[in-house]
């Protein structure tokens, strides 16, 4: 079947081809899209334990059959295979059989900042295929956990029941890209004093930030879903207010820009990983930082001596390494 044929079949929410366009993108063949906004992606993140997939699982039960969802869950990558190590689709196994609702589990293939092309490029084909919801649940590997913020429109970090020096600890990256914060575990007997400490963190940094970063913080329980509704009226609400405000193409713009930079960091990985000689000059120790500055990534408008390395439609260049 050919990719238009994929992409007309998307079109009508077809998961079996929308597995497959997303299979395509993974293994490196661009998908030509003509993107419209209308999907709300929504970045789930927030330190390992802290409840993501739970509260993922009782939102998409939640929101109207009638309403496309998919759920993207990147897991870290296995050292052997490159694939996704913890496999997060089997604590949503119920949902997978609902027509509206697509799951995918997808690696970071080592990427640090929680995403890889792949699944920016799934997040792109979604998007196409009339998805109304997507959500994106990262790792949760902390502050380098952070890529999600320029792909989704709206973000929700999870915070569970903590100490005030643990959120302290937290607030660095991770905790100040939030659009929502969610005090999850909230039958927790802890979680009062977590959600004053993070009303009082959201003051104290929109002072820094400015009054127009106002972010809202809510307790949430994903295992009996107390505040559930609450959040998805927030969630809508917040797309809402960026249709309105015409800011949904701003994220289209990050989300371009940061697919095309992590696609070239992964074509740079398969050329270092390809050149035996470049390897055995960093074993024994006779290739500098400065020599391997020399090596770097570089557009064909740039004109300057390439070495072409082409895999599929796209093409990364670069230089000889005995510049």
């Amino acid at each position: 079947m050919s990719i238009n044929e994929l992409l007309e079949r998307a079109r009508s929410w077809d998961k079996a081809a929308i597995a497959k366009l997303i299979t395509l993108a993974e293994e490196g063949i661009e998908i030509p899209l003509n993107i419209q906004r209308k999907s709300h992606v929504i970045g789930i993140t927030g330190p390992p334990g802290s409840g993501k997939s739970t509260l993922i699982y009782t939102m998409a039960r939640k929101i109207p059959q009638d309403r496309r969802i998919a759920i993207l869950t990147i897991d870290p990558s296995s050292p052997f295979t490159g694939g996704s190590f913890m496999g997060n689709r089997i604590r949503m196994q119920e949902l997978t059989s609902r027509p509206n609702i697509y799951i995918r589990s997808m690696a970071t293939r080592g990427i640090r900042g929680g995403l890889n092309y792949a699944t920016i490029a799934a997040v792109n084909i979604l998007e196409y295929a009339g998805a109304d919801y997507i959500f994106i649940e990262t790792v949760g590997a902390g502050q380098s956990d952070t890529d999600v913020k320029y792909v989704a429109d709206t973000i929700l970090v999870l915070v569970p029941p903590l100490s005030g020096d643990e959120i302290q600890a937290l607030k660095s990256g991770l905790m100040e890209i939030g659009d929502i914060y969610v005090v999850s575990k909230s039958d927790n007997q802890a979680s009062e004093s977590t959600y004053r400490d993070l009303l009082a963190m959201v003051d104290m940094m929109r002072e820094v930030k400015g009054d127009s970063w106002k972010p809202a913080v809510i307790k949430v329980s994903g295992l009996y879903g107390y505040g559930v509704d609450e959040l998805l009226r927030l969630i809508d609400d917040r797309f809402r207010e960026l249709s309105n405000n015409s800011k949904l193409g701003e994220s289209l713009i990050s989300r371009r820009l940061l697919e095309m930079r992590l696609y070239a960091y992964d074509l740079l990985e398969k050329r270092l990983d390809e050149n035996k000689d470049l390897e055995g000059d960093v074993i024994n120790g006779s290739l500098s930082r400065r020599r391997l500055r020399g090596n770097c990534l570089v557009w064909r408008s740039r004109g300057l001596i390439m070495w072409p390395l082409r895999l599929k439609t796209s093409t990364v260049l670069l230089r000889s390494s005995g510049d």
